[in-house]
C-alpha cells in the first residue's frame, strides 16, 4: 500500500545538478549510447525533469507498506546543501570547510545511488552477504539453544530486529526433540542495494570527507561533459594502463566529478592535489580527463551543446532488442523487486 504524496520518480543524477549544464532553460543536450535504430539523433534535446529518472528506484518496502524515507534523506543531508555549495564554486564565492564536506558527501551519493552502481553492489553482493548471514545465523542459534536449555518456548523470530534489508529468519522444532531446522532466507535486489547505500552514506564517507579537494577549471574553448554516471574513480598504474575501478579510501585513487561545464572537482586520495584551486588545466590534461568521462558514462553523456567528439570517442550501440529487454526490465522493476521481498514475511 502507497502513503500519499509518495515521492517514486527518483532522479538518479538530480535536476539541480544537471542545470548547470542546461543554459537556464528546462532541457539538456543528451547523447543516449544504447539505441534501438540508426536513425535516432546522435544529440537531443530532454527534459531535465523526465532524464535520468526512474520510478521506485530508492522505493523501501518497511512493514508492508512503500517508503520514500531514502529520497528525502538525499533531499535534505546531501542535495540541497551540496546545490548551495556548487552555487558558491560557479559564482566565485567563499567555500567554508562545511562547503567542502557537503561537495565530499554530494561525490558519494552520487556514486552510490545510479542504476549501474546498483548493478555493481548487488553482483558482488555472494562477497559480502555471507559473514553478514553468517552472524545472524549465528544470533538465531543461540537464541535456540537458550530456549532449550531452560525449557522456554522456542523464540519466535523477530525479523524487526534483523538488518534492514530483505531477510527471514525461521526455526522449527518439534516437541520433544533435540535437533531442528533453522532456515535464513534473503534476496539481494534493490532491498539489499539501499541497505548498501545506507551504510556507506553514514559511515564509509568519512574517508572521503576527510579528502583534500580541489575545483579545477577546464581550458578556454572548452566545456566539461557529464553523464549518468558522473563520478569517476581512477585507478592508474605504473605501466601506464589505468581502469576505473578506484575506491573511496584507495590510497592513489583520483576522483572527480563535473561540477558545471567549466568547473571539475577533484582529489586524489592520501596525496595533496597537484592543482592550485581554480586552475585552469591544459588541453592535452583536460582531453584526457573529458575521455575518461564519456567512458565512465553508462547509458547517457550530457552536454551544455551539441559535442561531435564524445560520438567519435565512445559511438553509441545499435540494438532493439537489447533496448526492448531493459526498457522491460524497468517496467517490471517496482513489481519484481517488492514481490520478492514481501516473499520473505
Amino acid at each position: 500500500m502507497s502513503p500519499k504524496n509518495l515521492r517514486f520518480r527518483n532522479h538518479y543524477v538530480p535536476v539541480h545538478y544537471l542545470k548547470r549544464w542546461a543554459r537556464g532553460t528546462p532541457k539538456i543536450w543528451t547523447y543516449r549510447l544504447l539505441v534501438p535504430h540508426n536513425n535516432v539523433e546522435l544529440w537531443k534535446s530532454h527534459s531535465l525533469e523526465t532524464i535520468s529518472r526512474r520510478q521506485h528506484l530508492y522505493t523501501r518496502i518497511r512493514n508492508k507498506r512503500e517508503s520514500d524515507e531514502l529520497e528525502h534523506w538525499f533531499s535534505t543531508d546531501f542535495e540541497t546543501p551540496a546545490d548551495l555549495a556548487i552555487e558558491k564554486v560557479i559564482t566565485g564565492g567563499h567555500l567554508s570547510p562545511s562547503d567542502w564536506r557537503a561537495l565530499a558527501r554530494f561525490v558519494a551519493l552520487q556514486d552510490v545511488r545510479t542504476p549501474s552502481r546498483m548493478t555493481e553492489i548487488v553482483n558482488s553482493a555472494s562477497n559480502y552477504l555471507p559473514e553478514l548471514l553468517t552472524g545472524v545465523l549465528e544470533q538465531a542459534v543461540e537464541e535456540v539453544k537458550t530456549a532449550k536449555q531452560y525449557n522456554i518456548s522456542l523464540p519466535v523470530p523477530d525479523n524487526s530486529n534483523l538488518p534492514p534489508f530483505p531477510i527471514a529468519v525461521h526455526t522449527k522444532i518439534e516437541p520433544g526433540a533435540k535437533v531442528g531446522t533453522l532456515n535464513l532466507e534473503t534476496v539481494a535486489g534493490r532491498g539489499y542495494w539501499l541497505y548498501a547505500i545506507e551504510v556507506l552514506l553514514t559511515t564509509t564517507v568519512k574517508h572521503l570527507e576527510k579528502h583534500r579537494w580541489v575545483v579545477v577549471r577546464a581550458p578556454k574553448g572548452m566545456k566539461w561533459l557529464t553523464s549518468d554516471n558522473p563520478v569517476v574513480k581512477l585507478n592508474y598504474y605504473q605501466n601506464g594502463t589505468f581502469d576505473l575501478g578506484g575506491g573511496w579510501g584507495n590510497p592513489g585513487s583520483e576522483i572527480f566529478l563535473p561540477l558545471s561545464p567549466d568547473h571539475l572537482l577533484y582529489t586524489q586520495v592520501g596525496r595533496k592535489p597537484g592543482f592550485s584551486r581554480g586552475e585552469r588545466l591544459s588541453h592535452a590534461l583536460a582531453n584526457k580527463i573529458q575521455c575518461i568521462i564519456i567512458n565512465n558514462a553508462h547509458r547517457y553523456i550530457f552536454s551544455e551543446e551539441i559535442d561531435r567528439s564524445a560520438v567519435a570517442l565512445r559511438p553509441r550501440t545499435v540494438n532493439q532488442e537489447a533496448v526492448r529487454e531493459e526498457n522491460k526490465g524497468w517496467e517490471e522493476f517496482h513489481s519484481i523487486q517488492t514481490q520478492a521481498e514481501l516473499a520473505l514475511k
